[in-house]
């Protein structure tokens, strides 16, 4: 099982994509209030350098606060539209 975790509730940006053996990668990104803009280039990034793909992803976490409103919501929109993505079924 593969699992994408995502953070956009504080000023630093970060996801990390856990397997069975534990922690596969990580990235964080301290960019302000940006993530709409640095988001997905992260996590396109992220899952290119584990040699993985959306599709490999069998779960998506993310962190639900406290923080900005307009924050929390990039990183749920982005979680729940990589959910539902057509080639993942």
């Amino acid at each position: 099982m593969k699992l994408l975790a995502i953070d956009t509730s504080a000023t630093a940006l970060s996801a990390a994509i856990v397997g069975e053996k534990g922690l596969l990668g990580e990235y964080a990104l301290n960019i302000g209030k940006n993530h709409s803009l640095g988001l997905l280039p992260m996590l396109d990034s992220l899952l290119k350098n584990c040699g993985l793909q959306l599709a490999d992803m069998d779960a998506f976490a993310v962190c639900i606060g406290p923080g900005s409103f307009t924050g929390l919501r990039i990183g749920l929109a982005t979680a729940k539209a990589w959910g539902d993505a057509p080639d993942r079924h």
